[in-house]
């Protein structure tokens, strides 16, 4: 009897500790996803609200956050959210979303051709809108082939009002002068929202977190 309980015992601890975590959600597996309106709200509360994550690449012409051709930590850049928007489209069966937000990034190491080491900074106070918004598509998908709904992707993601304000390069006279025009910025700030654009259900009452890396290619819901 007494080898019974204590063998049963880390199952009551468990259920003691959801309860008290106010959660029905397993511990141990994850859980599916439901489908809903408010999952997806969730979803893009974290890649549109708080921090998001920047790595940056050694690769190309223009190297950023890799300073000595070495690539750095990851660094964060800063969101306020003043708008956003979640809408279901019956047909594709996705959702659509739009957020319009502020951003402020800390200095960046970029390698500029001919010149060098410099700094990138990116904060959208200053031009002549302070926010910019990013839209695009949201769809449920699994983890496994065939297996449970439990992650959502974000797709055809695209930033707009984006300005040349926006962004200081700072350093040597070189580095003042040095542009890289609209499209090169808005790239690098659009692949730093898509680094965060699939989540996945996980164990306890937390109900998303990024994607393990190994997680790539799955069945989609479209």
């Amino acid at each position: 009897m007494n080898l019974h309980v204590e063998r049963s015992l880390p199952l009551a601890i468990i259920a003691i500790a959801a309860t008290l975590l106010g959660c029905n959600k397993d511990l141990v597996a994850p859980e599916p996803l439901p489908e809903t309106l408010a999952t997806v709200q969730a979803a893009v509360d974290m890649v549109t609200t708080g921090q998001v994550r920047f790595e940056g690449t050694c690769a190309g012409g223009v190297p950023v956050n890799c300073p000595g051709g070495i690539l750095a930590a990851p660094v964060f850049f800063t969101l306020t959210r003043t708008a956003d928007s979640v809408a279901f489209v019956p047909g594709p069966n996705r959702y659509d979303f739009s957020a319009t937000m502020s951003v402020v990034s800390p200095g960046i190491p970029i390698t500029v051709p001919l010149v060098g080491a410099c700094t990138l900074t990116i904060n959208t106070a200053p031009g002549a809108s302070p926010t910019i918004t990013l839209t695009g598509n949201v769809t449920f998908a699994s983890q496994t082939l065939n297996g449970p709904i439990d992650r959502v992707d974000f797709s055809n993601m695209s930033l707009t009002n984006f300005e040349t304000e926006d962004v200081a390069i700072t350093g040597s006279i070189a580095c003042v002068s040095a542009s890289f025009g609209l499209p090169f910025y808005i790239g690098q700030l659009e692949e730093t929202f898509a680094q965060a654009a699939s989540l996945c259900s996980v164990p306890g009452p937390t109900l998303l977190q990024p994607c393990p890396t190994t997680i790539a290619a799955s069945r989609r819901r479209e």
